[in-house]
């Protein structure tokens, strides 16, 4: 599964090679609007090849690999709103995430899904 989130101030992908899979989540801030282009540029290929890594590596246990990635725009930030804004980035991807994956009445007709299969 490959899923897609965009908030403010951040853009995620995460990527799953299994239904269950297991991986982590990485946070990448970038300290100038340069290296924001740059990260944002080879931001899905970084979340496919450590998902993919992490898939090799569970390769003697049941779970497959999965890896999130979280861009966070966090140029002309002080370190104190650095780390606000990243602890706000994470709890909303999570929240977006959940939203996708667990099927409600809620958030059932604004889901695309063309397969029609259950996400767990």
């Amino acid at each position: 599964g490959i899923f897609f989130v965009h908030g403010r101030r951040f853009n995620a992908f995460h990527v799953r090679f299994r239904d269950i899979a297991r991986g982590g989540l990485r946070l990448v801030t970038p300290g100038s609007s340069e290296q924001l282009a740059m990260e944002t540029a080879r931001h899905y290929d970084e979340c496919y090849d450590l998902a993919y890594a992490q898939q090799l590596k569970n390769k003697d246990i049941p779970e497959g690999g999965s890896k999130a990635v979280c861009l966070i725009d966090t140029t002309e930030m002080t370190p104190i709103g650095k780390n606000f804004a990243m602890r706000k980035c994470v709890k909303a991807f999570t929240d977006s995430l959940l939203d996708l994956i667990v099927d409600t009445e809620e958030t059932r007709s604004d889901i695309v899904n063309p397969t029609e299969l259950s996400e767990v």
